[in-house]
């Protein structure tokens, strides 16, 4: 990823970033196949952990190689040129990302299991939901685990990317957010969120 050095996203930042934005897109080696799925970090082993549907295409790409790389994305919107008051500017895209590089291993049900429950007690956590793998019968999880393929990546390397207009002056970003501030999507109002704290 092509990152000037204005835009280097602080690395105690990324931990976070993939907490509060999970889903990623996962690439293979060869970028022959490609999927989303959300991904939990776990700082003692420096591994991300997730699982997918045995039937997805990436998962053979992935038994021949098991390098990987993978995307998360924040809040992003296009900035548009007549938002300048200087008429010689030129329109752009602002946006976070976080690429990580790393090598996948594919593991076995019990593995699996604990996997999808550090997930799903992440997840449920995060939109107050008290579900848990627990609360299956037998068969029914077994059902479950028969369909998935649960798996971790070893990180090799991860570099993050804010690129929030720290090229301009403190007055220009200001007559950005104004202009950001007042469109409609949510997606514009988080940016300016983002842009604020840089």
């Amino acid at each position: 990823m092509y990152i000037p050095k204005l835009f280097q996203m602080a690395e105690d930042e990324y931990a976070g970033f993939i907490q509060s934005f999970p889903l990623a897109l996962l690439a293979d080696a060869n970028g022959n196949a490609m999927t989303h799925c959300p991904l939990m970090y776990l700082p003692d082993s420096h591994q991300l952990i997730g699982h997918l549907a045995k039937g997805n295409a990436i998962l053979s790409a992935l038994e021949s190689d098991p390098d990987i790389t993978v995307m998360f994305t924040r809040h992003q919107g296009y900035i548009s040129a007549s938002w300048y008051s200087n008429d010689q500017e030129v329109p752009t895209w602002n946006y976070s990302s976080l690429e990580v590089s790393g090598k996948v291993t594919l593991v076995n049900d019990d593995q699996a299991l604990e996997i999808l429950t550090l997930l799903t007690d992440q997840f449920e956590t995060s939109v107050g939901g008290n579900w848990t793998i627990k609360k299956l019968t037998d068969n029914k999880r077994q059902a479950m685990l028969k369909g998935i393929q649960a798996f971790y990546i070893d990180i090799n390397h991860w570099q993050g990317k804010a690129k929030l207009s720290q090229n301009k002056t403190q007055d220009v970003k200001e007559e950005l957010l104004q202009h950001i501030k007042q469109q409609a999507t949510s997606n514009y109002k988080e940016l300016a969120g983002d842009m604020s704290h840089d």
